[in-house]
């Protein structure tokens, strides 16, 4: 959710751009009073500037400057789009390709007719695909699903959101990465992602998920820093070098931590999201050079580490404790409020829901045993729920199953937040967070 596809810009780019909207978080923190503040983002030029062609060395040094110009107002642009956004026309460089600007106009919305009259409508019939997709979102704010988590928010000032419409420039090969939904800072919401027939409930599922994305404390500061520290260690940030995600892929455990408990609060919502993760981390997706070797989670190849790094195993995981535990998801919610810090992963989750639940720890020990397929070692278990005397006992259970026999996903309820697409959809980073860094769908 945060970058770019490119051999040379990615590095720099997301350096600079991390950067600058950790400098800028201060004035996220500073909003007023909850709730959500939404802004309609509409492109209204796109321009790109043509290197030099010529070979002498002040061609050279120009096209050298314009680069490193082009970064830094890349960085400080995506940074105010994300963490402050004013309304009026604004100019927004690109972080695929920083010779690219959008010119976008912005107009903060407050009620459906206000965003109806931003979009030139005078009814909803008007409006194109994706539009009614943004309209969904809008909507989604005040559902019972969001409702629900509003409590366990951290912050208190308002969560801002950029409903992006790329009418007219869904063909630029830019602007789909560069406005994919994610949170980070402002959830991001984009039209272009929801321009076909029947995609609100898509819109809605992806809304939830990037809103839990704010829940989160690794949001940005965490998030930054880890994007930060795997770009160090591997030279790509959060996701891997092609900078995208997916359910089944494996990548790290903070990260599958933070994209699984979004994924899980979709899962809750919605029975066919539940049905395809249970489906979709039967194999395991390793990045390598210009696609994936997908391995079944059963190989001896994956380890159990391997699928504590994949957000459809944390979310299944997390799920299944919800489901299945005496206090169902409020339970794990509150496990999440307690264990909520900026460097977290689903160890800290573990260790904090069992402390609360002490006479759950053989069931979720089961639950772990059972989605890492007996994988894990005693020592990894004890390290994930903490070395009580509960997990000493609860080792005896680990061959204990509670799966069916046809090992179909347990039952999801069946209220419906939304449908969100049933195949694992591939996403940029960026929360978002934008499911961040994050979304992800």
């Amino acid at each position: 959710m945060l970058l770019s596809n490119r051999r040379i810009e990615p590095t720099l780019a997301l350096l600079l751009l991390l950067t600058v909207s950790l400098l800028a978080t201060p004035a996220r923190l500073r909003a007023a009073d909850g709730g959500f503040e939404f802004y309609y983002q509409a492109i209204q030029e796109v321009n790109e500037e043509k290197p030099s062609e010529g070979g002498s060395w002040w061609d050279k040094t120009k096209n050298f400057g314009k680069q490193i110009l082009n970064y830094a107002q890349m960085a400080w642009s995506q940074a105010e789009m994300r963490f402050f956004p004013g309304t009026g026309t604004k100019w927004v460089r690109s972080v695929q390709n920083p010779r690219i600007a959008y010119k976008v106009k912005r107009v903060k919305v407050t009620t459906e007719a206000e965003l109806l009259a931003a979009m030139g409508v005078k009814s909803e019939a008007e409006l194109t695909d994706g539009q009614r997709g943004l309209l969904a979102a809008f909507r989604a704010a005040s559902s019972p699903a969001i409702k629900e988590r509003q409590p366990y928010a951290y912050r208190k000032d308002a969560v801002r959101v950029l409903l992006t419409d790329t009418t007219g420039f869904d063909n630029v090969p830019t602007v789909e990465k560069d406005f994919w939904p994610m949170s980070y800072g402002s959830i991001q919401m984009s039209s272009l992602q929801y321009n076909y027939k029947g995609s609100e409930a898509h819109a809605r599922s992806t809304f939830l998920h990037e809103y839990c994305h704010t829940l989160d404390r690794a949001n940005p500061l965490g998030i930054t820093w880890e994007a930060i520290r795997t770009t160090i260690k591997d030279g790509a940030p959060l996701y891997g070098k092609d900078n995208m995600h997916h359910t089944n892929e494996k990548t790290y455990p903070r990260v599958a931590y933070l994209e699984g408990w979004a994924i899980f609060n979709e899962m809750l919502e919605s029975k066919d999201e539940a049905d395809a993760v249970f489906r979709s981390i039967a194999t395991i997706d390793f990045e390598k050079q210009g696609g994936y070797n997908g391995i079944s989670a059963t190989d001896p190849k994956v380890t159990g580490q391997d699928l504590l790094s994949v957000e459809g195993v944390v979310a299944a995981i997390m799920f299944r404790i919800a489901q299945e535990g005496k206090g169902g998801r409020q339970a794990v919610f509150e496990a999440f409020v307690g264990s909520n810090k900026a460097l977290h992963e689903l160890k800290d989750f573990l260790r904090e829901y069992v402390k609360r639940n002490p006479g759950e720890t053989a069931l979720v020990m089961r639950i772990l045993n059972e989605q890492t397929h007996g994988k894990l070692s005693d020592a990894e278990l004890l390290d994930l729920l903490g070395d009580t005397a509960e997990a000493r006992n609860a080792l005896a259970d680990r061959g204990t199953s509670t799966l069916p026999a046809t090992e179909e996903a347990p039952a999801a309820p069946t209220e419906d937040a939304g449908q969100p697409q049933v195949e694992p959809t591939k996403v940029t980073v960026g929360e978002g967070a934008a499911t961040n860094p994050f979304e992800d769908r």
